[in-house]
């Protein structure tokens, strides 16, 4: 919260504290599920693609269990799954989708701030 006073000190910035986990918490079920991914149950609060790297580990017939690997494999697993779920996935997502995932509009409210605070040029 300290971090987000800051930013919102300077000129020309804005910060904004999600009420969600991360992004990832944004995306719908389906679209994951659209985008040739597992289906996954999971709630705003729920680490989605740490979530999703242990499912796809499970379903590759490991021979070592999730909870034995090291944190450093977790991680990299994890990472690998968050960017799947930030370049494909979300190209799945619809505004019906969205409106459901993020019914107070927090994720439309973040994009047009950026615009405002940032234009595109003609």
């Amino acid at each position: 919260m300290r971090a987000a006073d800051r930013v919102n000190a300077r000129p020309g910035c804005q910060a904004a504290l999600t009420s969600k986990r991360s992004l990832e918490n944004y995306l719908h079920p389906r679209a994951i599920v659209g985008a040739g991914g597992d289906e996954l149950d999971f709630d705003d609060d729920d680490p989605v693609s740490l979530l999703l790297a242990r499912k796809r580990y499970e379903q590759s017939s490991p021979v070592l269990s999730w909870d034995l690997l090291t944190r450093r494999t977790q991680r990299r697993l994890s990472a690998r799954s968050k960017r799947w779920l930030n370049r494909t996935a979300v190209q799945q997502m619809t505004a019906e989708l969205l409106a459901e995932r993020d019914p107070t509009g927090e994720l439309i409210h973040w994009l047009r701030t950026m615009q405002r605070l940032a234009p595109l040029g003609d």
